[in-house]
């Protein structure tokens, strides 16, 4: 028969599995001095004008949202509108803590529901996408981590560190061990 068939050909294996016989000393033999390979480059940070044209989107869903929820609380507080203004505003103000608390957890819930699947409807407009280091979806415990570190965010200076950064990361970037990539028109990640 004739091996050169393509009917009777093996199809390509994929990866190598065992090992590797290349002169990697793992037979008894001497190991050959190979550079080191990593698991994956890191992928190639989206310019910020293109995150912050996302944050923008994000942040109006999450105030649509703020402006939705927080009137519902107040109903729900039993906050009596009919009352003279200074006693509502008190009313108002005595609901503040637990409107603080309701807000953040919007916002938490918001940010490890997209940080989790790696894109928002803010980056999915801009065209792009939260990955890990190997380019794909960051999942639930690098979405939580990167989530957190959004929750930490001091006066900003998380979002103004991708200004310093050489890869252009944000803090909650390296806290959740994230990169913000664009995606190219068949949905692909950036690479170095």
């Amino acid at each position: 028969m004739n091996e050169s068939s393509p009917a009777l050909s093996s199809p390509a294996p994929i990866g190598r599995p065992g090992i590797d016989w290349a002169g990697d000393g793992a037979l008894g033999g001497p190991a050959e001095e190979r550079p080191a390979e990593s698991a994956a480059p890191n992928p190639v940070s989206a310019p910020l004008r293109l995150r912050a044209a996302g944050f923008a989107i994000d942040f109006a869903i999450l105030l649509v949202l703020a402006l939705i929820v927080l009137p519902v609380v107040t109903v729900i507080a039993g906050v009596d509108t009919t009352a003279p203004a200074a006693e509502v505003e008190q009313e108002i103000e005595d609901l503040y803590p637990l409107l603080y608390v309701i807000l953040a957890v919007i916002q938490f819930g918001y940010s490890l529901l997209w940080n989790s699947i790696g894109w928002s409807p803010g980056k999915r407009v801009v065209g792009l996408r939260t990955v890990n280091r190997q380019g794909q979806r960051p999942g639930l415990l690098l979405g939580m981590r990167r989530s957190a570190g959004l929750m930490i965010n001091v006066f900003g200076l998380g979002y103004l560190w991708a200004f310093v950064d050489r890869e252009k990361r944000t803090w909650h970037d390296h806290i959740g061990r994230t990169w913000v990539v664009r995606v190219d028109s068949e949905g692909r990640s950036g690479r170095r």
